[in-house]
């Protein structure tokens, strides 16, 4: 199967249904309405990638890989499309080069033309371009000046520090993959331990300080962290040297939202994460479950110092003390 990818299309149903008509068995993907509702802040023209954010960038790219999962023949047994066309709207470099990265997973034939209403014209280009498929390598420590487009606009300034995201160019959803440049005398991030987020971190190059309970353990290139959840076990990496620390940080989540419990014990704050949980709350606030547990089935309300107001609640008799136990 080839990809041809359509950049500039106009919208024009009836002229794309006469391209289709002239190899019928080729299949259409929509990337215009796609983007338009995905990304509707970047849809332009030209669309656009968001800068420096990856979140957005990933239920695009769910919907781009669960059409090509629908049609593409993953045990070679010739059973998909000669040509899969994806019709776009006009795309900045990244937009395009992120259209080309993804459609590399799928095909080892990739181009990209610009639209025409002329179906017989639209082929010839399809069948003369030249082969756009892209390697799915990224140079972890490219200088800034030789970054590509999509990798650029990946990046932003983040408390200090560089940060580099690679999941929605590397078609991951449940990866969440980075390189963080962290100056001298500055932090990855807060110390901070989560409920079910897995993480590991790769120093790349420099050196510092891995920070985990009351140890401080010296940092090198090459060297590994890893970091289970659901066991309090928080880290912090330090730059502690003269010169920038490059950090590879990926977190594994079984879903693009996934509800995560983030401690921060420096700060004494606990923050909820992923689909519908955008909250935060003080550490000190939380108490057991077991006294949640022994009153499930009585009548009350928990007051923000831990304490309870005894209250009638439908198919509950009150709770009949007034101090917590």
């Amino acid at each position: 199967m080839q990809i041809g990818i359509l950049k500039d299309f106009d919208d024009d149903e009836a002229r794309l249904a006469a391209v289709l008509s002239v190899n019928k068995t080729a299949r259409l993907v929509r990337i215009d309405v796609a983007w338009k509702l995905f990304l509707p802040a970047q849809f332009g023209p030209p669309a656009d990638l968001p800068q420096g954010k990856v979140a957005p960038l990933l239920p695009l790219v769910a919907y781009l890989h669960d059409e090509m999962a629908r049609r593409v023949d993953a045990l070679g047994r010739g059973i998909e499309p000669d040509w899969m066309l994806w019709a776009a709207p006009a795309l900045t470099p990244a937009a395009e080069e992120f259209l080309v990265r993804q459609a590399s997973y799928a095909s080892a034939h990739v181009v990209v033309v610009p639209w025409s209403p002329s179906p017989e014209t639209l082929w010839q280009r399809l069948s003369a371009s030249e082969e756009r498929w892209t390697a799915p390598i990224f140079d972890l420590l490219a200088n800034a000046d030789a970054r590509s487009p999509a990798i650029a606009a990946m990046q932003r300034q983040n408390r200090g520090m560089v940060e580099t995201f690679f999941a929605a160019l590397g078609a991951q959803s449940q990866l969440l993959t980075r390189v963080e440049e962290i100056p001298p005398g500055h932090a990855s991030a807060r110390l901070h331990n989560h409920s079910s987020v897995e993480e590991i971190y790769i120093i790349l190059k420099g050196s510092g300080t891995l920070r985990t309970g009351s140890h401080s353990v010296p940092l090198s290139a090459g060297q590994l962290i890893t970091k289970p959840a659901g066991i309090g076990f928080a880290t912090q990496i330090l730059n502690t040297s003269d010169e920038p620390l490059f950090v590879f940080d990926l977190e594994a989540r079984r879903m693009t939202e996934q509800p995560d419990v983030i401690a921060n014990p420096d700060h004494g704050e606990v923050v909820l994460t992923g689909r519908g949980l955008h909250h935060l709350t003080a550490q000190a606030t939380l108490g057991s479950t077991e006294d949640w547990i022994r009153h499930y089935n009585e009548g009350y309300i928990r007051r923000s110092d831990g304490s309870y107001e005894p209250i009638e609640l439908p198919g509950m008799p009150k709770r009949n003390h007034s101090e917590v136990e």
